[in-house]
């Protein structure tokens, strides 16, 4: 049985549930456009995730550590992508009257096992029912270079803050350098969201730096990160503007990130109080534990049905897509993810964190 750390699953139960309260709730509730930043959530974690496993990579031929690190992601995330592109298009398929078609699901399939969703949306294309796949583009595209770059610079004697340094600057210039392009379209380009996984790699950097000099990092102030997540809270409760507007970029992303960083910066710190408590409360960790299959799943049964049921409420069609969607999700990470799911808590968690059995029946 593998471990997990409870405060991770916790930030990613956030990250979920904003993206679901965006998916599901925001055309019958009016409010909650601003969960979309939950995609950014899991940009910082990912890149704070990502970040620490390889700077502790053990030594040996880069190419080997590299092959090695990809290998796992394999593992780790496409059974359960797999699952879902063959099960949603068969479903098309099977669907009379479906959109899109079967053919151009499995057009789309394809797209999404190859990482391309991303180009395609940039396009302007409609991606559905495979959409969120975008970001997972995002992710590999960073898998694909990220790698080579920090294990280059470890392999040369770099020390960690040097490194956090270095990433902080190409993640800035990432992130500037795009901000003039088209609002729709940056919100799923690589390189702009490259900023915010940067952001997460820098900060892993610097917490590695403390862990192996044996030193405690300096907290942040807890009134500091309330405010940030307080403001982030609004933000995804009461934003009126879409992917392309102007707000995204400049207001809802540094947020998002900002909110992010801070929160992981307070926790390996070690801070403690209301912050850890709720992000340890454990339905949140059991829902960060599903949240890549549920992200995978919860946009398919959207596409079958449709928004109002036989005469009923759109509150219903909610009600219907969540059912559907926790189940299929829970079948996924049961038989799709929880197999091929590493122990790697000794590596992620902070000092005197503690750490959670991964099978969710113990």
């Amino acid at each position: 049985m593998g471990t997990r750390v409870a405060f991770l699953d916790g930030v990613r139960g956030v990250a979920i549930g904003c993206v679901l309260l965006t998916h599901w709730f925001e055309p019958t509730l009016g409010w909650g456009q601003g969960g979309l930043l939950g995609v950014d959530v899991f940009f910082v974690l990912s890149g704070f995730i990502i970040t620490t496993l390889l700077w502790r990579t053990d030594p040996g031929p880069l190419v080997a550590r590299t092959t090695h690190f990809l290998g796992r992601r394999v593992r780790r995330l496409y059974p359960a992508l797999a699952g879902v592109v063959v099960a949603a298009t068969v479903l098309v398929a099977l669907t009379p009257g479906a959109e899109p078609s079967g053919q151009r699901a499995a057009e789309l399939g394809a797209a999404a096992l190859a990482q391309l969703t991303w180009l395609v949306s940039a396009t302007g294309a409609d991606t559905d029912p495979f959409g969120v796949t975008w970001s997972l583009g995002i992710e590999w595209t960073f898998y694909l270079l990220w790698p080579w770059l920090v294990l280059t610079w470890r392999d040369r004697g770099w020390t960690a803050v040097r490194a956090a340094r270095a990433s902080l600057a190409i993640g800035a210039v990432c992130y500037l350098s795009t901000l003039a392009v088209d609002g729709d379209v940056f919100y799923v380009l690589p390189v702009p969201r490259f900023g915010e996984l940067l952001a997460g790699a820098a900060l892993a950097l610097l917490v590695a730096h403390h862990r192996e000099h044996g030193t405690r990092m300096r907290s942040c102030p807890t009134a500091l990160v309330w405010c940030s997540v307080v403001a982030f809270a609004v933000y995804v409760v009461i934003a009126p503007w879409a992917v392309e507007a102007w707000q995204t970029r400049f207001v809802g992303i540094p947020l998002a990130t900002a909110t992010t960083l801070l929160i992981l910066w307070w926790h390996y710190a070690g801070g403690t109080g209301l912050v850890e408590t709720l992000l340890t409360w454990s339905p949140l960790v059991a829902l960060g534990r599903i949240s890549y299959s549920l992200y995978l799943w919860h946009a398919v049964p959207a596409s079958f049905l449709d928004v109002e049921i036989a005469g009923s409420s759109g509150a219903l069609a909610g009600a219907a897509f969540l059912g559907l969607s926790v189940v299929a999700a829970l079948a996924s990470y049961r038989w799709l993810e929880r197999p091929f799911t590493g122990s790697r808590a000794g590596i992620l968690a902070a000092p005197g964190a503690p750490v959670t059995p991964s099978d969710t029946r113990a």
